[in-house]
């Protein structure tokens, strides 16, 4: 199965965008087998980030501006073991770009554990579960970004239904966001109690 393919003109600003992105000293998320991790919070100053953030802000507009994501995570060379995102509320979308021209695939567990979908997010937007167990395959070829737009935001929880959603659509460009609630979810305040 496969993501849907984003516009050329977005992929190509975004992929330029991630090569001379300034990586933090120090990941933000550590015990990540990745070489580099960080994590952008929608509606807070991200200093140092403000061009990376207005793209990825045009990728979520084409793909679904109601999409109630208060944060992004932003990788190179992530491959990881299987897991749940345990703060996430609902569903996410995610997209790998780069070189690498072997593997990198997201994989996820359906209701069964025997029922895995192998997705190809290369130069695609896929929208999938999170709270399903799933993994990232390992690559070769060259370097491989990935974006993950996700909500952890209780207010904005929707029912888990399926590991891969199929039936994504985007919505285009031109469409209208709407605003994302404020209100920090106990993953969050979490977050704010250790910065």
């Amino acid at each position: 199965v496969a993501g849907v393919h984003i516009p050329l003109s977005l992929l190509h600003t975004l992929l330029t965008e991630l090569r001379t992105t300034r990586w933090p000293a120090v990941p933000d998320r550590t015990g990540m087998e990745a070489e580099e991790y960080l994590v952008l919070h929608r509606g807070k100053a991200n200093a140092g980030y403000a061009d990376l953030l207005a793209v990825l802000e045009e990728v979520l507009a084409w793909a679904d501006p109601n999409f109630a994501c208060n944060r992004i995570a932003v990788t190179k060379d992530f491959q990881g073991s299987p897991h749940i995102d345990g703060c996430d509320t609902t569903f996410q979308y995610l997209a790998s770009l780069g070189d690498f021209d072997v593997g990198g695939q997201l994989c996820a567990e359906g209701e069964h554990p025997e029922e895995v979908y192998v997705v190809d997010t290369h130069n695609r937007l896929a929208r999938f579960d999170g709270r399903f167990v799933h993994w990232v395959r390992g690559h070769g070829g060259g370097d491989r970004y990935s974006v993950v737009f996700f909500c952890t935001n209780p207010a904005r929880a929707t029912e888990k239904r399926v590991a891969f959603q199929d039936d994504f659509v985007p919505h285009g460009f031109g469409a209208v966001a709407r605003s994302v609630s404020p209100e920090p979810s106990p993953c969050e305040r979490e977050e704010l109690v250790e910065e």
